[in-house]
């Protein structure tokens, strides 16, 4: 979880700015992709911990949430969560692992491999910040950490696959999309509902998951002048 002001010392007056967008997105030793996504008001801030924990346990990947101070800080009152089971963790698999099944036997579709949890029977494996093969053995040839890179973009790929379309704020149609994501939501949509008030062909699209991103944007920024 990200939480970060628009600046050094006491930060901006506006106070909403990602800083870390692009280090969140790009910043790593080498080329290890991970999902990013943005909360965009304080209820938010409540379900998408319990998204990001089931994306990162489904996909076996790092997933970064972002805030900001204005989130930070704020205060929404908003309905209380009715809990679902579904909220829930799994509970952990500690049979024995079975024979031949390597700890990261990536999926040639999906880039996913069965996750081996500390303990289980038969499922002791090395872990590092280097580059392995299916074994978890340490690698240096090319043919290895090529294989790994596809498995680590397939993920998200996969993930990609599962995310629906973000809805517009407004008409489907248009003169002016406006773009936003994280805390400016309300900002945005606030501002949006006032023209349209006035008679403008203006709509917002909102942006959950930068890293993916969501997929049916540029269909819906095509049907808009601007």
């Amino acid at each position: 979880v990200n939480v970060q002001r628009g600046g050094p010392s006491t930060g901006q007056p506006t106070k909403v700015e990602q800083g870390d967008l692009l280090c969140s997105v790009y910043g790593s030793h080498g080329d290890a992709p991970k999902v990013v996504l943005a909360v965009s008001d304080i209820e938010d801030c409540f379900y998408s911990m319990i998204t990001a924990r089931k994306i990162a346990e489904t996909f076996n990947t790092v997933v970064v949430v972002l805030s900001d101070a204005s989130l930070a800080t704020a205060q929404q009152p908003f309905p209380r969560p009715q809990f679902d089971a579904n909220w829930l963790a799994p509970p952990l698999d500690q049979t024995p692992v079975p024979e031949g099944i390597k700890p990261y036997d990536w999926d040639p579709l999906t880039g996913i491999a069965r996750r081996f949890v500390p303990g289980q029977p038969h499922g002791m494996h090395t872990l590092t910040g280097l580059a392995h093969d299916r074994g978890s053995k340490v690698a240096y040839d090319p043919e290895i950490n090529e294989e790994g890179l596809r498995a680590r973009s397939l993920k998200l790929a996969a993930l990609q696959k599962t995310l629906k379309t973000p809805a517009v704020h407004g008409d489907p149609e248009g003169d002016l999309l406006v773009v936003g994501w994280g805390s400016t939501k309300g900002t945005i949509e606030e501002a949006v509902t006032r023209l349209r008030e006035e008679g403008r062909k203006v709509s917002s699209l909102h942006l959950t998951f930068l890293q993916p991103m969501q997929p049916g944007i540029k269909e819906v920024m095509s049907r808009f002048r601007k």
